[in-house]
């Protein structure tokens, strides 16, 4: 434990059974929830860390994606929580008082580590130090890119702009990501088109499902792929290298495995039960949260169980000591077991 300090607030994560406030991880821990506060207010677990972990974690015969997008975290009785504001949820259509945070997950299809997140802050708080969600994914990339062998970077609709395209272009990042089927693109010949419009005419009467052209978005060269799901729902993406329809079809999907971790996240690891009115422990919260969602990984696939769900379900049945010593082992933190 000494030697793996940053396991102690995410062991007490996993082990909780109700809502996951300091108080209640103090007890887990036998300690107070003064002390587990002030856990989350020192610069907390690094990075680093988990992608160590993701490098140990994830399949090296597998195409690595990086998959980015954000959430909220609801925070209903927050009104005295920095960072804190009125967002609307586009999943569930409502406006309510939360937190925003983008996140950047590591996948290789079916393990999954999520390495970093920034919480995004309303322009009305954040004043001059305001930054775009985008701005905030291209903050957390380089790391990332430099560490781990990244084939592409998986993205939805909302980061499908100049800025994001241009910044992987510059830094030669395969990017995958969808596309609003409004949008404006030139084809080679120079002709501009409405994207829907367009694969309308080329994918009417053939029964085809998918279909990828090569044009041009904001002067940026570009694949243009279609997926018809059924008669009425299409579903358009933007990249910027060559490959088969399906591939860039699978590629994008795999962008699904950050939602089952927001998913878990809430449900069970208490994302959005951190009470401190501080936002440096919203954010170290948020980044335990991370640590054990990727511990739950290293242990579905030690044990070859089907989902992290079932790995959790089976390490809360040790004492908050055993799971202490369970992870705290070199062998296993490092990924000599779990390799």
């Amino acid at each position: 434990m000494k030697n793996h300090p940053e396991l102690t607030y995410p062991s007490t994560l996993l082990m909780s059974t109700e809502k996951k406030t300091c108080e209640a991880l103090g007890k887990i821990a036998e300690t107070s929830g003064d002390t587990m506060l002030r856990l989350l207010e020192d610069p907390g677990t690094t990075k680093e860390w988990l992608i160590q972990n993701a490098q140990h974690t994830l399949n090296p015969k597998k195409k690595w994606i990086l998959a980015i997008d954000d959430t909220l975290i609801a925070k209903a009785h927050s009104n005295f929580i920095a960072g804190t504001s009125d967002n609307f949820d586009s999943s569930t259509r409502q406006i309510y008082r939360s937190l925003c945070t983008v996140v950047v997950m590591v996948t290789d299809g079916k393990s999954s580590v999520p390495i970093d997140h920034s919480l995004w802050i309303n322009k009305e708080f954040a004043d001059e130090q305001y930054k775009t969600k985008t701005e905030l994914a291209i903050a957390l990339i380089p790391t990332i890119v430099k560490n781990l062998n990244i084939y592409c970077v998986a993205m939805d609709g909302l980061y499908a702009t100049k800025k994001m395209t241009g910044f992987f272009n510059n830094n030669k990042i395969n990017f995958e990501m969808r596309i609003r089927s409004n949008s404006r693109i030139e084809l080679q010949d120079k002709t501009s088109v409405i994207l829907k419009e367009y694969f309308a005419t080329i994918m009417k009467g053939k029964r085809k499902d998918s279909s990828t052209i090569k044009g041009f978005w904001n002067g940026e060269p570009a694949y243009f792929t279609a997926e018809r799901y059924d008669e009425d729902t299409v579903v358009f993406l933007i990249s910027n290298f060559q490959a088969a329809p399906q591939e860039h079809i699978k590629i994008y999907r795999m962008r699904w495995h950050i939602e089952k971790f927001f998913r878990t996240a809430k449900q069970r690891l208490g994302l959005k039960d951190c009470q401190s009115r501080k936002l440096v422990a919203q954010y170290n919260h948020i980044l335990y949260v991370c640590v054990a969602y990727s511990l739950l990984q290293l242990e579905r696939k030690s044990k070859k169980y089907k989902t992290p769900e079932e790995a959790h379900r089976r390490l809360r049945k040790k004492t908050y000591c055993d799971l202490i010593k369970h992870f705290s082992a070199p062998r296993q933190i490092f990924g000599v077991v779990y390799a």
